[in-house]
């Protein structure tokens, strides 16, 4: 599908579009759907606000992608349990109680997409959060296989 400038640089069209192509998608077999979609997810999030490496290692497949979706298109930032695991260790050890929650759920399939909010205090003190457009394709085995990220935007 060739994707116009105007849709590509509109993050609120983006994200409308995702959602409904996701939530019109429910052609999957029933057998095709992970059985635990959003407890899995809930699982990574809760491993990742107690930056449990261990736990976040056990979610992931092990030949998972995580990429990003720019202006542009898309570009592979993470490839592999360990790459990922390895650059969360390094993000705890820089980063300041950085917390992140999910809602608003759409699921088709082994695809679940939802609204990401980070939340953290900045080198100033300021309380700052930001918001993001994420879908995770979960395997049979319930792991996060791939995630699409979309760009963030202010959440205050």
């Amino acid at each position: 599908m060739i994707m116009t400038n105007l849709f590509r640089r509109g993050m609120a069209l983006i994200s409308a579009g995702a959602i409904l192509l996701l939530s019109a998608c429910a052609s999957y077999p029933a057998d095709d759907t992970p059985e635990g979609g959003p407890q899995v997810l809930m699982a990574y999030v809760d491993a990742f606000n107690a930056r449990d490496i261990d736990a976040l290692g056990n979610l992931i497949h092990p030949d998972i992608e995580w990429w990003s979706i720019t202006d542009d298109g898309a570009e592979l930032v993470f490839m592999g349990r360990d790459t990922l695991t390895d650059n969360m260790e390094d993000y705890f050890d820089e980063a300041d109680a950085v917390t992140t929650e999910l809602s608003g759920w759409a699921i088709a399939g082994p695809y679940v997409s939802a609204n990401e909010t980070v939340r953290w205090t900045d080198e100033d003190g300021v309380q700052r959060s930001q918001a993001a457009l994420v879908i995770y394709e979960l395997s049979g085995d319930d792991q996060v296989r791939r995630v699409w990220y979309y760009p963030a935007v202010d959440a205050e």
